[in-house]
């Protein structure tokens, strides 16, 4: 066609945008288009997810807490900095979980059931199994070990009673959210028990114990019961459990771990006294009677806690990913709904051969479908 002139409109190049075309949007690095609002390439920050702004805020308001408490030695603010500190690690996981990819059952009310549950009960746990168990010996270790496990998995299995599927992630989710409500209960008793010493109150050890176990104390708790929680969702069959050789494989491993972690100051004082070459009696150690110790043999104790937390840490999350990666079982099936019959109207026949909602459709006979010859 030609336009007003006579003239036939000129075609755009290869080159040359169509005057028709909207502009097309970047392409990001990925060859992704971009989204809109965001240059190619740009990430998203911590203050952009709910999760992240609520721990940049707990964090903020805990080192304004403990820097005030430690600046005029003012008491009103210790809850602040004993109970947030604890609190602001495992919550923010909740935070995370639900707001990455929630899953199905698992809703917020449950999440704060199993702080709480978790944690009032592993607090009477281990003031109980500690006050069985007084010797800081193997026997004790791992006899307090496998107690906490056993009630977590109580805890875990009580929670998950009107769960309508358990599943693998599932497991692993409730399983961490039980094991960071105990963890998280368990260093608010660290924290008292070194705010209030023989020397009255010490505020700076206080803010030193929730600076040390904060972060790192309920990892421990909320890894042993995650692969436990994990392994037995697995097992189970709708909402019935199985006892398997694989539970009580996980159940005896996590209870190692679980020993290890809880003895490893203990192994780290032995094992800088032997390096070290200092002469002590095994008896008065048990009894919590140290030698005065050295500033490289304190450097040393540092260094062995450290470097044995992470291990721990490092075997915890390897069995993790190990767990995940494992094959799921048969999905379950669903039977397609079955087809109302429709009501007969009283005086109205149904054809023969019309097929109706209930009835299928009967295929022609092999005479039927053969063709007439008998013309031929």
């Amino acid at each position: 066609m030609s336009d007003v002139t006579g003239q036939a409109p000129r075609q755009a190049g290869p080159d040359e945008p169509s005057g028709t075309d909207e502009p097309s949007r970047p392409a990001s690095p990925s060859g992704m288009p971009a989204l809109p609002g965001r240059p190619p390439g740009q990430r998203r920050g911590l203050t952009s997810y709910a999760w992240g702004r609520f721990l940049l805020s707990g964090l903020a308001l805990w080192l304004l807490a403990a820097v005030v408490t430690l600046s005029g030695g003012d008491t009103p603010l210790l809850p602040v900095v004993v109970v947030l500190g604890a609190f602001l690690g495992p919550l923010t996981y909740a935070r995370w979980v639900h707001e990455r990819r929630p899953v199905p059952g698992l809703d917020v009310s449950l999440l704060v059931r199993a702080y709480l549950v978790s944690g009032v009960l592993g607090l009477l746990c281990a003031s109980a199994l500690a006050g069985y168990f007084r010797t800081p010996d193997v026997f004790g270790y791992v006899g307090v070990a496998l107690g906490e496990e056993i009630l977590k998995a109580l805890v875990l299995l009580y929670l998950a009673r009107r769960l309508p599927t358990r599943t693998l992630r599932s497991g692993l989710v409730l399983g961490a959210v039980v094991g960071f409500g105990f963890g998280a209960c368990e260093t608010v008793g660290y924290g008292l028990q070194a705010l209030l010493n023989v020397s009255g109150l010490s505020l700076r050890t206080l803010v030193e114990t929730e600076l040390l176990r904060g972060p790192v104390g309920p990892v421990g708790q909320a890894l042993w019961t995650a692969l436990l929680g994990g392994t037995i969702f697995a097992a189970a069959r709708g909402r019935r459990v199985r006892p398997t050789t694989g539970i009580l494989f996980t159940f005896l491993g996590v209870g190692l771990l679980h020993a290890l972690w809880d003895s490893l100051r203990s192994v780290a004082i032995v094992f800088t006294l032997l390096v070290t070459g200092t002469t002590w009696e095994p008896r008065l150690l048990s009894l919590g009677f140290v030698p005065r110790p050295t500033a490289v043999q304190i450097q040393l104790y540092a260094v062995t806690c450290a470097v044995g937390f992470v291990l721990l840490v490092a075997l915890g999350v390897i069995w993790l990913g190990v767990l995940r990666r494992r094959p799921a079982g048969p999905a379950p099936v669903t039977l397609p709904p079955q087809p109302r019959e429709a009501p007969e109207t009283p005086g109205q026949s149904v054809p023969a051969g019309v097929p109706t909602d209930t009835q299928a459709p009967v295929p022609p006979s092999p005479e039927e479908r053969a063709p007439d010859r008998t013309d031929a």
